[in-house]
């Protein structure tokens, strides 16, 4: 697929007070920039919000969650923050940006059986249903830009399981 969108995803932590006892820290399972290894979190992302913490003698927790709870929790509890994140003009008051810790491209993916050909956004939106989860910034995106064929899931997981099983023609990450 050649179609893209690219985009700047940045660590994103509400930090409102770095005095607060101990920060709850938040990401979701996105390997290899965070997973679980051994019980613990770990991956490039994590390393780089660990690496933040001990610079500036903060306390946190980091958990992995589902991305919509992780985002949901991140929005309305005091002394949450959420990594790695794309840094959005909707997302922007939202939040206290630190970073950015890595650059990408979103892509959108099917199953080769399918034969289907990606080579503009408007192939996307005529392709079949796409699956995202929902609060995704590409969903948002796509959503803004009037993509009628949006499947919301709850997890990047579900996403590519439902295009393994040919549930959804497309996914995008």
């Amino acid at each position: 697929m050649r179609a893209s969108v690219r985009v700047w995803i940045f660590c994103c932590v509400l930090w409102p007070l770095l005095a607060v006892a101990e920060l709850r820290l938040l990401t979701e399972q996105a390997p290899p920039t965070s997973f679980l290894r051994d019980g613990q979190p770990d991956g490039y992302s994590v390393e780089v919000v660990r690496e933040l913490l001990r610079r500036t003698g903060s306390q946190a927790s980091i958990e992995l969650l589902p991305w919509t709870r992780a985002y949901s929790l991140a929005k309305s509890e005091a002394d949450t923050g959420l990594f790695a994140v794309v840094r959005t003009t909707e997302r922007e008051a939202l939040f206290q940006w630190v970073g950015p810790i890595l650059q990408g491209a979103t892509r959108f993916y099917s199953l080769k059986s399918s034969n289907l050909r990606i080579d503009s956004l408007e192939d996307a939106a005529r392709a079949g249903t796409l699956a995202l989860p929902k609060q995704w910034y590409s969903y948002e995106t796509l959503q803004r830009m009037g993509f009628t064929n949006l499947y919301g899931v709850p997890s990047s997981r579900q996403m590519v399981t439902m295009l393994k099983h040919g549930r959804v023609k497309l996914i995008a990450t």
